[in-house]
């Protein structure tokens, strides 16, 4: 078993032009070197004649214990392992030097130079104050939320890309969030014969093809995050009775609870005033699931997340509740229930089904009749029960006098089950 090894980052190039002075040196000192395939041409460059060079297959560099196992099985005191870019940006390299120090090898690490400095370099950036996010493996969708997030924030947002998400994956989801003029620069092939930089908009990206081998960099949005949005600043067709009101809104977002990150199940979202409120104190990469029967509120809610800039971290589904949650294969963190028929059947399916950890869940009654209901049914399945009983009075002009028009009350019923 080799007592020290040295992963060896190779630059993004695929032919060594971008090869460090001090990998050349690692590679060529080392009694064996182990590579994958496709960086054979450059590791043999930098070899000398005595090293061993040992190909690692694809479906082992997949699976980090097969490759720890090879080189622990092997014959040499010091070993190189190359691997392509930087090894502790978006590459196999830092995985598997977790896994080698648990096997006792003292290890190393020689850093190359990263796509993501050559794509600034290239479009001459100072990317000192940029976020930089992965889209390779499991996660793309929280990162996706979470980029557009940061570049509403004002963030110069940096993404490597992949495969199962490419420049054009990342516009389209723009584009539906409500920013088609969202200024984008893509970086194809970095250091190589076949090297393009793009710059585009989000919707005309969109209908692009690209290759997956890219460094996307997301320019800050016009921020449309803002707490507290008015009633009469939120879309309402006739169809759809609403919103629910300023204060009753803040009321529910605090009792729910709301961390960022979060993903929240809101069951009669209506005009989506409450979806927006709940989106924004899940940010940056959380999710509210709106769900409504009628078309015209899931229309609407849509339109307000939009404009408000958190469509994003909103996906509605049309339906009734609870026969539409066989739709849905996630858990949730935290249950919203507004207008909905069947009050008991839905509460006991979210707890049975659809909320995970320690549950919460929040209901707004207007009536007598939901208040005995939520009460009860959250009681008989083992919520502590609290209630919040809302009456709400704003001053209106009348003639030179201000006075005080009341709105209907609101009960907020808010059950939580810890250790569930």
């Amino acid at each position: 078993m080799p007592r020290r090894a040295v992963i060896v980052g190779l630059g993004p190039d695929g032919e060594g032009r971008l090869i460090t002075l001090e990998a050349a040196e690692k590679l060529s000192r080392a009694q064996a070197v182990f590579r994958l395939a496709k960086l054979e041409g450059i590791v043999r460059k930098f070899c000398s004649q005595e090293t061993d060079v040992v190909h690692i297959s694809h479906a082992a560099a997949a699976l980090l214990q097969s490759v720890a196992k090879e080189i622990e099985e092997s014959r040499y005191d010091d070993v190189a392992i190359a691997v392509s870019g930087d090894p502790t940006f978006a590459s196999l390299g830092s995985r598997l030097c977790r896994f080698l120090v648990e096997r006792g090898l003292e290890v190393d690490i020689t850093p190359g130079i990263s796509s993501l400095q050559l794509a600034a370099a290239r479009l001459r950036l100072d990317w000192a104050n940029s976020l930089v996010l992965d889209m390779h493996g499991k996660g793309c969708e929280e990162a996706l939320r979470r980029a557009v997030t940061m570049a509403e924030l004002g963030y110069l947002v940096f993404t490597t890309l992949s495969p199962r998400i490419k420049a054009e994956d990342v516009a389209g989801f723009l584009s539906e969030a409500g920013f088609p003029s969202a200024e984008l620069l893509v970086c194809e092939n970095l250091g190589t014969g076949r090297e393009r930089i793009l710059k585009s908009h989000a919707r005309a990206l969109a209908d692009m093809q690209t290759h997956h081998n890219a460094i996307l960099m997301i320019k800050p949005l016009d921020s449309r995050l803002v707490y507290g949005v008015r009633d009469q600043e939120i879309y309402t067709p006739k169809e759809v009775p609403g919103p629910t009101k300023e204060e009753i809104r803040a009321i529910t977002a605090c009792k729910a609870r709301l961390k960022p990150g979060h993903r929240v199940i809101e069951i009669g979202c209506g005009t989506g005033a409450l979806t927006v409120e709940l989106a924004l104190r899940v940010l940056p990469d959380g999710l509210v699931c709106a769900i409504d029967y009628r078309k015209e509120a899931i229309e609407a809610t849509l339109a307000n997340a939009r404009r408000y800039g958190v469509a994003h971290a909103v996906k509605t589904i049309q339906g009734k509740a609870p026969e539409v949650f066989s739709m849905l294969n996630e858990r949730f963190d935290v249950a919203v229930i507004g207008g909905t028929e069947n009050l008991k059947g839905v509460i006991m399916e979210l707890d049975r089904k659809l909320l995970a950890g320690n549950r919460r869940i929040v209901v707004n009654a207007v009536s007598m009749s939901s208040l005995a209901t939520s009460y009860g049914v959250l009681t008989a399945l083992g919520y502590e029960v609290e209630v919040v009983c809302s009456f709400i009075a704003r001053t209106r002009r009348l003639k030179q006098h201000l006075v005080f028009s009341s709105l209907n009350p609101v009960f907020t019923v808010v059950g939580e089950k810890v250790g569930a």
